[in-house]
């Protein structure tokens, strides 16, 4: 446990500090609309800005381009959750740590 040094009280260590918490918490607040908007408006956003994706065509298929603008906003609602949570590292860790040997 610390202790102030002007008035002798302990004080908590956190994490991280309010600013930061804040900032983490309003831009998950941001993104998990945001992906669910992309997800729900993947056509218009696909006609009125990218057009076809070759290589989402080809990965995919025939319509290929609208599934990957939906499965993009997924990951981006699902990152910001996980983000949102504070599990982030974690996530990392046990989802790519296998393919790197170093980490752990």
């Amino acid at each position: 446990m610390k202790f102030d040094k002007k008035n002798g009280v302990p004080t908590i260590a956190l994490f991280c500090s309010f600013s930061d918490f804040f900032s983490n918490v309003m831009i998950a607040w941001l993104l998990i609309p945001g992906g669910i908007v992309v997800i729900v408006y993947a056509v218009k956003i696909v006609d009125q800005f990218f057009g076809e994706i070759p290589f989402a065509e080809k990965i995919f298929g025939s319509g290929g381009t609208y599934t990957f603008i939906k499965l993009l906003g997924l990951a981006m609602t699902l990152f910001s959750i996980v983000w949102l949570t504070g599990d982030l590292p974690h996530w990392l860790r046990s989802t790519f740590g296998k393919f790197f040997g170093g980490v752990s």
